[in-house]
């Protein structure tokens, strides 16, 4: 296991609902919640280019955008 440290943040009380709420629902902790949250928000993100953007090769997103987005977020 990684060395660890501690860090104490204050969240507004709407905000640690939802996330007790998130770490029930994942079974798992609030601190492992918000310890991938904060990893995520830091790691490198990848830049897209513009060339090709929208360019899926696929002919036919427009007529299946629903389930597109719900494949995208894993729904």
């Amino acid at each position: 296991m990684d060395a660890m440290s501690q860090v104490v943040i204050e969240l507004p009380e709407d905000v640690a609902a939802r996330l007790a709420e998130r770490a029930k629902r994942d079974h798992t902790t609030p601190e492992e919640v918000a310890s991938e949250a904060v990893e995520s928000y830091l790691s490198p993100r990848r830049s897209v280019g513009f060339a090709r953007i929208g360019d899926s090769g696929r002919s036919d997103i427009s007529e299946n955008v629903d389930s597109e987005i719900r494949s995208a977020l894993g729904l």
